[in-house]
Parts: C-alpha cells; sequence; structure tokens
C-alpha cells in the first residue's frame, strides 16, 4: 500500500522494492530497500531521506508516495530455491555425509 504524503513523519522508516539484474546476467530480482525519513518540508513538498543507510538525499512527494510502510515478503525464486538445496547437499556432504540423493540411499 502507498504511503499518504500527510502520515509520513520524521523519523518513520518506509521501505522501496526494486527490480534489478542478478549481476553480469539477464536474470532479475527484487530486493527490499530501507528509507528513513530525515526532515519534512511540506511547503515544497519534499523530504530529506537516508537511503539504504546512505548519505541523506531530497526527494519530493511523488518519490515518497510510492514508497510502503509495511516490508515486502519475498517469495524466494526457482533459482533461489535450487540454490539453498544446492548449499544443503554440499554441507551435508562436507559433514561426511552421502552424495547419493536422499531417494537413492
Amino acid at each position: 500500500m502507498a504511503v499518504n504524503w500527510d502520515r509520513v513523519c520524521v523519523g518513520d522508516v518506509l521501505y522501496e522494492s526494486i527490480r534489478q539484474s542478478m549481476g553480469n546476467t539477464t536474470m532479475r530480482e527484487t530486493v527490499v530497500y530501507e528509507v528513513k525519513i530525515i526532515s519534512k518540508d511540506n511547503e515544497e513538498g519534499s523530504c530529506m531521506v537516508s537511503w539504504n543507510s546512505n548519505l541523506p538525499q531530497k526527494w519530493y512527494r511523488s518519490s515518497i508516495e510510492k514508497l510502503r510502510r509495511k516490508k515486502p515478503e519475498l517469495k524466494p525464486s526457482l533459482f533461489a530455491q535450487a540454490r539453498a538445496a544446492m548449499k544443503e547437499r554440499d554441507a551435508h556432504v562436507e559433514s561426511g555425509g552421502s552424495t547419493k540423493a536422499p531417494w537413492q540411499i
């Protein structure tokens, strides 16, 4: 749910979700960044924000209203699930386990 400009207060932590490429490939992933409100100027319609704990920048009302108040829950992609399974298998092998799949034992 987008943020209402009138309800944004100094000290609020909002979240921005962005689709970005995974390194030097065409695959994409969704990442979530924290945006902390440092100061708010109602007359100009802008805020000084710290995006991802970086130095403060000036963001205008249109950018602030695209943010979310609650942190989005990300579902792991098919590739992330496969990567997690491979890491689990490698950890099992390093601890002295079999290299065969559980149904082959």
